[in-house]
């Protein structure tokens, strides 16, 4: 679609997000938190007017599969313009920070893990010839199914579990001629921690890419408050855990 003919349907849909955001509460009375640089959000926001504007960045989202060709400069167009109206930036570590340091507020708050929930299991006394390694989380794009199955066929007698829902990018039928793998449906948010601590030891079995490089995984503090053995391909974050996983 040519920009000139695209325009009046951005305004269109700035004024339906408008509307929607005015349903939920959203004015000058009220603090409006984005975790995504949706160009109509941004579109709206100058309108909406709200008493503060928190940009929340968890991910390298320019590094996303998928954000190529024209959706990328359309992307980085809507980032700039919700940094510069923002009044902070809030991301979990200091290479996602190193991106917005021309904000005027770019504030760290590293992930943490509620020790309620995930709290430290002793492991069970369980063969050491048939370990059992997990993975609970979402099963998407990020996961490296080459990876798992090389494991499978390397590894027959180590039975691997993934756990969660299974969203775009993600395909069971490429692990399910492999009998030791288990795709397994999620769990409750309170069995997670648990769940992991029946594990003999977790992965993390992202792909290597831009966006696992520029990434700060929560998936290994959980794991390591519930004392297990984390393992992951090398990465920034994990730089500071690196006697431990």
């Amino acid at each position: 679609v040519p920009p000139r003919q695209l325009a009046p349907v951005r305004r269109l849909n700035a004024r339906w997000m408008e509307r929607q955001l005015r349903t939920l509460g959203a004015g000058p009375d009220t603090v409006v938190w984005v975790r995504w640089p949706t160009p109509e959000l941004v579109d709206a926001l100058p309108r909406l007017r709200p008493a503060a504007t928190i940009y929340e960045c968890v991910d390298a989202y320019h590094a996303t599969p998928g954000m190529t060709g024209r959706w990328l400069p359309r992307h980085e167009d809507a980032e700039r313009r919700l940094v510069a109206y923002s009044d902070a930036v809030v991301v979990p570590s200091d290479h996602l920070a190193d991106r917005f340091r021309a904000a005027p507020c770019v504030r760290i708050v590293p992930h943490g893990v509620d020790l309620g929930r995930f709290h430290f299991e002793p492991p069970r006394a369980r063969p050491l010839a048939d370990p059992v390694v997990g993975f609970v989380g979402t099963l998407d794009y990020k996961l490296d199914l080459g990876f798992l199955a090389h494991l499978a066929r390397e590894r027959p007698h180590w039975r691997i579990r993934l756990i969660g829902p299974i969203q775009e990018g993600f395909d069971p039928l490429a692990l399910s001629s492999y009998r030791n793998v288990t795709v397994e449906p999620p769990v409750p948010y309170d069995r997670v921690g648990p769940t992991i601590a029946s594990f003999d030891a977790s992965m993390m079995p992202y792909f290597d890419a831009p966006l696992y490089a520029a990434s700060d995984p929560l998936k290994n503090l959980e794991i390591m408050a519930v004392g297990r053995p984390a393992v992951a391909r090398p990465t920034r974050a994990l730089d500071a855990y690196a006697d431990l996983v």
